[in-house]
């Protein structure tokens, strides 16, 4: 009499799948991407997500970006949202802490004063950056402060607003969003 197999096939599905019927739903969805249904604002670097209001000039779709992989760096959210020359994006690659460098090797404008719209580049190594730096975009300038978004501060693909000193001594300097950008 012929035998039903080894169970083999059986016992491989169980052990693909088994861990899914025993697992307890997470409910830390802090590190999730704020993705849930593709739309205008989608991109591959930074899911979908809304630019803020005062970058009203960001185009349906953010600005071009090469800085898919990994997707959610603060990198991914400063190059979808500034324009570049002729709204080319950023054209450097790098880690954050090289863009100020690196932006200016390709004749890009580099300061030490903000401007709405400019990158402003972190120093590898401080609290609140990774080893390799930290970039955002400036939304807010005042006499004292620079308001900022960024994304991965905390967490991949979580965008925040926050508040630094002008005189931050992380603030390696910016690069302004060029006069060309929307020529």
């Amino acid at each position: 009499m012929k035998g039903t197999g080894c169970g083999c096939a059986l016992f491989l599905l169980f052990i693909l799948l088994g861990p899914l019927a025993f697992a307890a739903p997470s409910s830390d969805t802090s590190s999730d991407p704020v993705v849930q249904s593709p739309g205008p604002w989608c991109a591959p670097a930074v899911y979908c997500q809304q630019p803020v209001s005062e970058l009203a000039y960001v185009p349906t779709g953010f600005y071009p970006d090469s800085f898919v992989t990994p997707p959610g760096e603060c990198t991914s959210w400063a190059a979808a949202l500034w324009p570049g020359h002729h709204g080319r994006g950023v054209t450097w690659s790098g880690d954050a802490w090289e863009w100020f460098t690196n932006a200016a090797a390709q004749g890009y404008t580099v300061a030490q004063s903000p401007s709405v719209g400019a990158i402003v580049i972190f120093a590898r190594g401080s609290a609140s950056a990774t080893a390799f730096g930290h970039v955002a975009v400036v939304v807010e300038v005042s006499n004292t402060t620079v308001g900022i978004t960024e994304m991965n501060l905390n967490h991949r693909f979580t965008v925040d607003r926050r508040t630094v000193s002008r005189t931050d001594p992380r603030i390696v300097g910016y690069v302004p969003v060029p006069e060309d950008a929307f020529a």
